[in-house]
């Protein structure tokens, strides 16, 4: 019983996220089996970071634990696991007919991430209905927050195909800044040979994700009322056919 509501506390918040992004798509909803779609790629994008981020963790011996922790935030976590949703972004949504505005962008990588954290939530509470609670409300929502803000730049890529690759990477960026600073304060909390010093770090956390919510927000606002304006006008009935 407690396996089954430790299951249910992992997987809950993702989902009631998937339908809070869901609806902030107000002029054209994208279809449902879309994002459902983006939510699997997203729980398949783990497979990659995991292999890669194993990879990295075995082939390199860093015995400076600040060197440590900015290279397991920075890299193996945030630059392997945003480089993973991004990819199965490009190779299973971007070219689709239904990704056509600049919010969707944002829905999507929001959703792929959900896929992502969702399995991530189960893997990491071990049955521990604790642990999961705590991740409900920090690290599911900041993987949405991350790749959300990421995703604004890869909807603006809609609009503006010969920027492409730039705003590719900059979408990138974003997503690994916060991700890599979100991990560096968390991994400098939980380090063997600084957590005795620097625990109080852990509590940077909540600023960070206060301030993603933010800039996630401005994003979306924006993104809606891009896609407002590129949204043709119909024809009044009268002037129909003439």
């Amino acid at each position: 019983m407690i396996l089954i509501i430790s299951i249910i506390v992992a997987v809950l918040p993702a989902l009631l996220l998937v339908l809070y992004f869901y609806k902030k798509d107000k002029l054209k909803k994208e279809p449902k089996g879309m994002i459902v779609k983006a939510f699997i790629l997203g729980v398949l994008s783990i497979i990659p970071a995991a292999g890669i981020g194993l990879l990295l963790m075995r082939s390199t011996t860093i015995s400076n634990p600040w060197l440590n922790v900015f290279f397991q935030a920075f890299i193996v976590a945030g630059l392997i696991e945003e480089f993973s949703k991004f990819l199965v972004f490009r190779l299973g949504i971007f070219k689709s007919k239904y990704f056509d505005e600049v919010v969707d962008g944002i829905i999507y990588m929001a959703v792929i991430s959900l896929g992502f954290a969702c399995l991530e939530n189960i893997m990491y509470s071990g049955g521990e209905i604790g642990t999961g609670l705590i991740r409900a409300f920090t690290a599911v929502p900041g993987h949405a927050i991350w790749s959300g803000i990421m995703g604004y730049y890869f909807g603006l890529a809609v609009l503006q195909k010969e920027k492409q690759t730039e705003l590719f990477i900059r979408g990138l960026f974003w997503g690994v800044l916060y991700h890599g600073t979100y991990d560096v304060v968390l991994f400098i909390g939980i380090h063997p040979q600084l957590t005795d010093r620097y625990m109080w770090v852990v509590f940077l956390i909540i600023p960070i994700l206060i301030g993603g919510i933010i800039h996630l927000h401005r994003l979306i606002k924006k993104a809606l009322k891009m896609d407002e304006e590129n949204t043709p006008v119909a024809a009044p009935a009268d002037e129909i056919g003439e």
